[in-house]
């Protein structure tokens, strides 16, 4: 549990940068979802995000062992991890090994499109879990403040 007020802003902060993060991948994925899967697909991108949330909040409600181990540090740190790995991972796969989609491309591939859709779902809900997982972790910890809680939310995913 967070007790003093430095723990707390200590967790604001990683609230505040899980829901920055939690946005820009979701912008990411609406965005990379034109070139890679084609402009009709670029709705995926909130499917994936609240699958990915949701499941991440499931899982620790599931587990209530999580919320004796949470710690912010470890946290922030699999936050970062989980960025740069699934940024790297997701992107050479897209680079090397699909081409990008022309807006008028008549020679439009179904095959080729669900490939890709299968990356994006796969690749890309591995981060919305861990951020569901964080974010539920954190308003279970401090459900007490949890105003302050949610203003680090709202300004993270805001900004």
């Amino acid at each position: 549990m967070v007790r003093t007020m430095h723990d707390l802003r200590s967790l604001r902060v990683l609230v505040f940068w899980t829901a920055f993060s939690c946005l820009m991948f979701e912008l990411l994925i609406a965005r990379l979802a034109d070139f890679f899967i084609g402009f009709r697909n670029s709705f995926i991108a909130l499917p994936v995000t609240f699958l990915g949330l949701a499941l991440g909040s499931l899982y620790v409600h599931f587990r209530p062992q999580l919320v004796a181990r949470f710690s912010v540090r470890g946290s922030l740190f699999g936050l970062a991890a989980v960025s740069f790995s699934t940024l790297a991972i997701v992107l050479v796969i897209l680079t090397r090994g699909f081409t990008i989609i022309a807006a008028d491309d008549a020679g439009f591939f179904m095959g080729d499109a669900a490939a890709k859709t299968a990356i994006f779902v796969a690749g890309f809900i591995i981060p919305f879990f861990v951020f569901g997982r964080i974010l539920t972790l954190c308003y279970h910890v401090e459900r007490d403040h949890i105003g302050r809680i949610y203003s680090a939310d709202f300004f993270g995913a805001a900004l």
